[in-house]
């Protein structure tokens, strides 16, 4: 049996581009800091960010995580879904390893978790 599509696939030009794939993206640069370094210039970036979870909040949305460095604290937020608890496995006095997206929340500085894990059990 003949697929018909195939046949207005090959005839349709726009499936075939010469344009490069990430044209027009930003290429996304981490940057190592600690809290303490981190000034209204950090939001937008792409920050890897390590310590200890002082403490968990539970929403109606994000779970907030608020990570001590020794320098600062930095409140990093997760959402799955309203008043879904994210990230399960990482609890109070856990040491963890994350990468965060810096933003602004009421004045305060943030940290959006792009990627977490916690560095022991």
């Amino acid at each position: 049996m003949k697929n018909r599509n195939f046949k207005n696939f090959k005839k349709n030009k726009q499936f075939f581009s010469k344009k490069p794939f990430n044209k027009g993206h930003k290429e996304t640069k981490i940057l190592a800091g600690s809290i303490s370094q981190l000034t209204g210039d950090s939001i937008g970036e792409t920050y890897s960010l390590s310590g200890i979870i002082d403490r968990v909040v539970q929403t109606g949305g994000p779970t907030v995580f608020y990570l001590s460095d020794g320098t600062g604290v930095l409140a990093l937020k997760s959402f799955e879904g309203p008043g879904i608890r994210s990230h399960p496995e990482i609890n109070e006095n856990d040491i963890i390893s994350t990468l965060v997206k810096i933003g602004e929340f009421q004045n305060e500085l943030e940290g959006e978790i792009i990627k977490i894990e916690k560095l022991q059990d």
